[in-house]
């Protein structure tokens, strides 16, 4: 067997599963499998495989740690996004005349 051919086999290691199965697994909704692969975070080809026909929707099968490991890795990037957006707050600008009216009125 030649090194691209065990290198093949050692890719397809790992439990592979039907989307019902992995959305057990994975405490989550088929829906929400779905949704993931239109948003590209669960990948063709590495995350899962299609059987079928392209006339008709074919089956996919999907790796558990692999789809795992797609999820870590956005919960991260969505984590990294968010303590950016958070650390960079607004900066409080006031209406001069406005403030001079409020402090005139006793701050009411």
């Amino acid at each position: 067997m030649s090194s691209n051919n065990q290198l093949d086999c050692q890719s397809l290691e790992g439990t592979w599963l039907e989307i019902e199965q992995l959305a057990e697994q994975l405490h989550c909704s088929t829906r929400l499998i779905y949704e993931l692969k239109n948003e590209r975070v669960l990948v063709p080809g590495n995350d899962f495989y299609t059987l079928g026909s392209g006339k008709v929707r074919g089956k996919h099968v999907y790796c558990l740690e692999r789809c795992r490991a797609a999820l870590l890795k956005r919960t991260a990037e969505l984590a990294k996004q968010k303590a950016q957006t958070q650390s960079i707050q607004p900066v409080e600008t006031y209406n001069e005349d406005h403030l001079i009216d409020l402090v005139a009125k006793g701050g009411r």
